[in-house]
C-alpha cells in the first residue's frame, strides 16, 4: 500500500510525441495495472508467435472483430474497467493537448 501511495505521488509527466500521439507517463495506478495483468491466462493476454515458432516481444489480447481462436476459446467481452481506463486516457490526452497548444500559442 505504501508503494502505491509513493507511486501515485510520482510526477505524472505528459508529452506530445508527434501529431496525434501523447505519452502519459505514470498514468495507470498500481491497482489498475494489476487489473490489466489479471487478464493473463486462457482467453486473456497471450504472446503471439511467427510461423517459425519465434515469439514476439509483446503480449496482446483479442477483443472481437478479427478474433482467430487457435484453442477453441471464445473472445472475451471487453471489461467495463478497460473502457473506463481508455476513456480516461483519451480525456487526459485531450486536456493536455489543449493546455499544450494554448501555451505554445501564447
Amino acid at each position: 500500500m505504501q508503494d502505491e501511495m509513493k507511486y501515485s505521488m510520482e510526477q505524472k509527466s505528459r508529452s506530445v510525441l508527434q501529431a496525434g500521439m501523447v505519452s502519459l507517463k505514470n498514468f495507470l495506478s498500481l491497482c489498475d495495472q494489476v487489473l490489466l495483468y489479471l487478464g493473463l491466462g486462457l482467453g486473456g493476454f497471450y504472446q503471439p508467435s511467427y510461423r517459425n515458432g519465434a515469439k514476439l516481444n509483446l503480449e496482446m489480447i483479442c477483443l472481437g472483430k478479427n478474433y482467430r481462436h487457435v484453442d477453441g476459446a471464445k473472445p472475451l467481452k471487453i471489461p467495463i474497467k478497460f473502457f473506463q481506463l481508455v476513456e480516461s486516457a483519451i480525456k487526459e490526452s485531450h486536456s493536455f493537448i489543449r493546455k499544450d497548444s494554448k501555451a505554445s500559442n501564447a
